[in-house]
């Protein structure tokens, strides 16, 4: 990466313009931010890695209700794409539990 690169990175994930951008996407505070990680016991809310596996400088997925805005934690990447490509639909999550429990496969062999 360049210097101007390096530079233009720099400033983009600054502590400013973070927490700019999590008040204008979140309604969140930098240091609200901050309370939800210790909250969270400095993990992802559903599986606990202290990774944010991501590209953003080591930082949470913020996961929000699309419908209402509200924020509901933070979660590293494969569990907010995860609950994302299930449709963020409880339901749907439940039974992807249930099916990695007792796969249909497990009943077929006791035929």
């Amino acid at each position: 990466m360049s210097g101007i690169g390096k530079e233009k990175a720099r400033n983009r994930y600054s502590p400013e313009k973070r927490s700019e951008d999590l008040v204008k996407s979140y309604g969140l505070t930098l240091d609200k931010y901050n309370q939800i990680v210790k909250v969270q016991g400095g993990g992802c809310a559903i599986c606990g890695s202290k990774q944010a596996k991501t590209k953003r400088n080591g930082r949470f997925c913020i996961d929000h209700n699309h419908a209402t805005g509200e924020v509901r934690g933070l979660l590293c990447a494969p569990c907010n794409r995860g609950i994302g490509l299930l449709g963020d639909k409880p339901d749907t999550l439940k039974l992807a539990a249930e099916y990695l429990l007792s796969p249909p496969s497990r009943k077929a062999w006791d035929c």
